[in-house]
């Protein structure tokens, strides 16, 4: 699909990647017609025809296999155009296996993918924004299950925290445990309602000078369709959801620059010299 240039995606007008994938859709067919039609419309139509005939119903898998590649450069190119509006830049070389993640999220499943990556600044933290795909389940269980990652690179240490939205598809305890979290349960009803928060093992005294009363009114204050880590100096935010839209990925930003100004503000100087780190790094 090499047809699908760097020029084509610059000049694509939709903000969702439905949008996106229908105007690609109408532009491959429009300028490369004869290869849409070698490429994925005679071969099913011969196959169909040395079938007994299932002409028809072979010619319905083109369209399908067509438009699933298409979807696929259409997130690449929404992510493209996100970091065109907000000075971030397309990272073709993080695509592929989650080599040092740290989140608790790149231990869990198998058929692990980072995919769309783009790198930028957040609140004056390096940062980025990428899919990421696992596999959960076996035989005819299996599924995928594609999320979209904020990762900010904080100025600062902290422990081990995971905090599971409700609203999350499968719990990362279910299967394993790889770095001895423990529930952690906090005096307000209406955060316990909604989430689950996890704390390294001996870490919980830590975990309660992060959870105040205001760090926990933030987080209620946010969207509860996103789980966050915090792993050392890592702020991830998980949303269990494909990359769908511009309008989603500010949401998303919006939600991880607010949680890392309330670390920084509350922690920020008081671990600044033990990470070693300016906050304008």
């Amino acid at each position: 699909m090499t047809v699908l240039n760097e020029h084509m995606i610059s000049e694509i007008q939709g903000d969702t990647v439905s949008d996106i994938t229908r105007e690609l859709c109408v532009k491959l067919v429009h300028t490369h017609p004869i290869l849409v039609l070698l490429c994925f419309v005679i071969p099913f139509v011969i196959l169909g025809m040395m079938m007994g005939g299932m002409v028809i119903l072979f010619a319905v898998f083109p369209i399908i296999i067509f438009y699933g590649i298409v979807s696929y450069f259409a997130e690449r190119a929404l992510m493209m155009k996100y970091a065109s509006l907000h000075g971030f830049t397309y990272d073709q070389l993080a695509n592929g296996l989650p080599k040092g993640e740290i989140g608790i999220l790149f231990e869990y499943g198998r058929a692990r993918k980072i995919a769309h990556c783009i790198t930028g600044t957040i609140a004056l933290f390096p940062s980025r924004v990428f899919s990421y795909s696992y596999q959960i389940g076996s035989g005819k269980h299996t599924r995928t299950v594609k999320c979209t990652v904020l990762d900010i690179n904080l100025p600062f240490l902290l422990p081990r925290i995971y905090f599971e939205a409700y609203k999350s598809p499968a719990s990362m305890f279910w299967v394993s445990n790889p770095h001895n979290y423990e529930r952690l349960s906090l005096e307000s009803n209406e955060f316990e309602k909604r989430f689950s928060l996890y704390v390294e093992k001996g870490e919980h005294l830590a975990a309660l000078q992060i959870f105040t009363p205001d760090f926990i009114q933030l987080v209620l204050e946010l969207d509860h369709q996103y789980s966050m880590e915090i792993a050392h100096q890592q702020l991830y935010v998980y949303e269990f959801q494909p990359v769908s839209s511009i309008e989603k990925l500010n949401h998303l930003v919006r939600q991880g620059e607010r949680i890392a100004s309330e670390l920084t503000r509350e922690f920020g100087a008081l671990h600044r010299d033990r990470a070693g780190v300016s906050p304008s790094s």
